[in-house]
């Protein structure tokens, strides 16, 4: 990308994130009671991800996290997506915090291609 200016060319440069903190995370707790699961399963935006004016702290999405007992997380996104939302490293960041982490990527309107082993975490 290249931006004119009435001098001349100007090389286009990376937009700098901004200093203001993000807010915390939040997480909706789904009611599966029912199937024996009270409190015990969380969805939330994508710790740490940047994309679109959401510019997430990872470090502090995790510590949130942890603070609330999650040991646990299943990722749903795919290896584009990482890239995509800036957090390359999540996996990785995840088990370095002693998270144990589950990986079923799932394509926009798929369903995972291992049904059965997102199935069995929770049995």
């Amino acid at each position: 990308m290249v931006f004119f200016t009435a001098a001349g060319l100007l090389p286009a440069r990376r937009r700098q994130l901004p200093a203001v903190p993000s807010p915390p995370l939040s997480l909706d707790w789904l009611n599966l009671s029912a199937y024996g699961f009270p409190d015990s399963v969380a969805l939330s935006e994508l710790p740490g991800s940047k994309f679109r004016g959401r510019y997430r702290d990872l470090i502090t999405d995790i510590s949130t996290l942890k603070s609330l007992d999650i040991s646990d997380v299943v990722v749903l996104i795919t290896m584009a997506e990482f890239r995509k939302f800036h957090v390359p490293n999540l996996l990785t960041e995840y088990e370095n915090s002693g998270l144990l982490v589950f990986h079923f990527p799932i394509e926009d309107g798929m369903v995972p291609e291992d049904v059965l082993g997102l199935v069995r975490i929770f049995y």
